[in-house]
């Protein structure tokens, strides 16, 4: 299996994001949280850099040009990921495909400082294919208790049952959750 190292360069490469290059996330800076394949494309979505128009941004490279030298086109997808119960947009958590939907685990780009509760609606789940459909506002699980990964498990009758995992508490603490994709 060869490696790549092309990501890297047309991350730096595309205007809309060498501002956040090499700035930390806490300064709105450019940080992968997720990376889904689909149909010959992989998808980087980024929690930061939040763009100028308050939309998250989603990366999207075919396999080809990363690992084929073949040639082709990045381009930088750009969801209306809406805002938590904060008024802070949302950037990618996490990114999965499931038959065939792109989904997004969504939060805010900064964590929530210490002892604020997290609530109903800061981290939610979207379909995104042209635009961003919102499938679930996932409820508040803690103060220190972040959605950072979905592992989906199977489906039926239009319905997704997935783990969510957890950044703050001991091996995640997944957490079956179901999510309407119709």
């Amino acid at each position: 299996m060869a490696s790549s190292q092309l990501l890297t360069k047309i991350i730096r490469l595309m205007p809309e994001l060498q501002p956040f290059v090499d700035k930390p996330l806490e300064e709105n800076g450019l940080t992968i949280e997720g990376l889904a394949v689909r149909e010959g494309t992989l998808y980087a979505g980024f929690r930061g850099p939040i763009l100028t128009d308050h939309r998250a941004a989603i990366l999207s490279v075919p396999l080809g040009v990363l690992f084929d030298s073949k040639t082709g086109d990045a381009t930088l997808l750009r969801p209306e990921l809406k805002v938590d119960t904060f008024g802070h947009p949302r950037g990618v958590r996490d990114l999965l495909t499931f038959e065939g939907k792109l989904l997004v685990l969504a939060g805010p780009e900064n964590d929530p400082t210490k002892g604020h509760p997290i609530q109903l609606g800061d981290y939610a789940i979207f379909s995104y294919d042209q635009k961003a459909n919102k499938l679930l506002d996932l409820k508040g699980y803690g103060s220190e208790v972040k959605p950072e990964a979905l592992l989906p498990l199977s489906a039926s009758d239009g319905k997704l049952r997935a783990l969510l995992w957890f950044d703050g508490p001991d091996a995640g603490q997944p957490t079956p959750i179901e999510i309407d994709l119709k």
